[in-house]
């Protein structure tokens, strides 16, 4: 089952999200002050989950955060206007604004938990501002998905990487140049190491 971890600097914002989720029958697996121990966590789980988080954290940025996850969790950012953060068109990565209702956290946390998507909720919302933003591993053709996994098996087999270490990989190339992951993995395959 996928899980819920949180990442919050102020434990007593934590405690009032945890308490507000398992109130709500969603348990919540374990809480972080910083990001790099909820990624050495992340990498033993198997199902992956929902991290939820504030946009600020001391030792990792959100974007690099969701690079180096598994693709199997989803992030949901909680954020007021003030601290709105913009990642461009990040596929996994969700929004809360503040102040929200306890239902909206739930039903949304819930909704990402077991669908990986946020259709139907008002008050949150996708990396690219859609309320029915579907993560894009999810959108992708059968020709963009097995050129994704050529790209993979390449770097599984020419650099002794995992195949979680090979999808990251790609990602992290994505991020630092401005390429969609479809383009890396395109440079991959033609090039070697993108």
């Amino acid at each position: 089952m996928r899980q819920i971890m949180l990442v919050f600097t102020s434990q007593k914002t934590a405690l009032k999200i945890k308490s507000a989720l398992t109130e709500a029958g969603l348990p919540v697996h374990q809480v972080f002050s910083a990001g790099m121990p909820l990624l050495q966590q992340a990498v033993l789980s198997e199902e992956g989950g929902v991290v939820i988080l504030q946009p600020n954290l001391p030792d990792i940025g959100v974007p690099d955060l969701l690079t180096r996850l598994p693709d199997t969790f989803d992030l949901l950012v909680l954020q007021n206007n003030i601290q709105r953060a913009d990642y461009g068109r990040l596929p996994g990565l969700f929004f809360l604004d503040a102040p929200f209702t306890g239902p909206v956290l739930t039903d949304g946390v819930s909704n990402l938990l077991h669908n990986r998507s946020l259709s139907g909720f008002s008050g949150l919302y996708g990396a690219n501002g859609d309320h029915t933003a579907i993560p894009a591993h999810q959108q992708r053709s059968a020709a963009e998905k097995q050129l994704l996994d050529a790209a993979k098996r390449r770097l599984i087999d020419g650099h002794q990487m995992t195949e979680s270490q090979a999808h990251r990989y790609l990602q992290r190339r994505s991020m630092e140049t401005g390429v969609n992951l479809v383009g890396i993995a395109r440079r991959v395959l033609e090039n070697g190491l993108a």
